[in-house]
């Protein structure tokens, strides 16, 4: 069992996950794109009890 912790860069989203995460992907759609202002992001669904 991993914990992983981690937040938004002004620091006002905070989150710590314990447990792995159910799925990890990267997505080349274009809201992706834009969110992440690069090629690609990096998307993990994590089981709501383990956040």
């Amino acid at each position: 069992m991993s914990n992983t912790k981690g937040g938004c860069v002004c620091g006002s989203v905070r989150y710590e996950i314990e447990g792995e995460a159910a799925i990890t992907a990267i997505c080349h759609c274009k809201h992706c794109q834009k969110q992440a202002g690069t090629a690609f992001s990096i998307v993990m669904g994590v089981p709501r009890d383990d956040l």
